[in-house]
């Protein structure tokens, strides 16, 4: 969307108030004009919220994310550093995303690890739940894995219904 579609689209999320709007995607902090619609979102009486890699956040950014109104940040992680860095295809991927997560908590925004849930990293639940507690993490999202549009090839990796209900009683 241009910016004028996405605040024309947030004009009408505002007026069925909503309570809050989620920025994701890929990785929004890509979007050159993401603060101004953070900005735009929050007033209009929208609470907006970051989902995002955590990559390429560092102090300085984490501060921008704050002063535009960002309450929550969420950061995608998918397990172990040897598993997230494989499967997000980046090496220090999670080192990058881990950093990304303590500053914007050092920032003072409530930050939270977004774990997606697959035949791939299913697995890797004890070692979210260890890294929550170590680094004192106020929040865990865990989803399924929704495939759409490219994401239609992960759809083999999807958790069967027993796979889910013994991820969902671990949990």
């Amino acid at each position: 969307l241009t910016t004028g579609e996405a605040k024309k689209t947030i004009d009408s999320l505002a007026s069925f108030e909503v309570p809050a709007l989620i920025f994701s995607g890929g990785d929004p902090l890509i979007r050159p004009d993401l603060f101004d619609l953070i900005r735009y979102s929050r007033d209009r009486g929208l609470r907006p919220v970051l989902s995002t890699s955590g990559v390429t956040i560092d102090a300085q950014a984490a501060r921008k994310i704050k002063d535009a109104g960002v309450l929550y940040v969420g950061v995608s992680l998918d397990g172990s550093e040897e598993v997230n860095d494989r499967l997000r295809g980046v090496r220090g991927s999670y080192q990058k995303a881990l950093d990304g997560l303590r500053y914007c908590r050092d920032a003072g925004l409530v930050v939270g690890i977004r774990f997606t849930m697959s035949r791939k990293t299913v697995g890797e639940l004890p070692v979210i739940f260890d890294l929550i507690e170590r680094e004192n993490i106020e929040r865990g999202y865990f989803a399924h894995l929704v495939y759409s549009g490219r994401g239609e090839k992960f759809s083999r990796e999807d958790l069967d219904h027993s796979e889910t209900r013994s991820a969902v009683e671990y949990i």
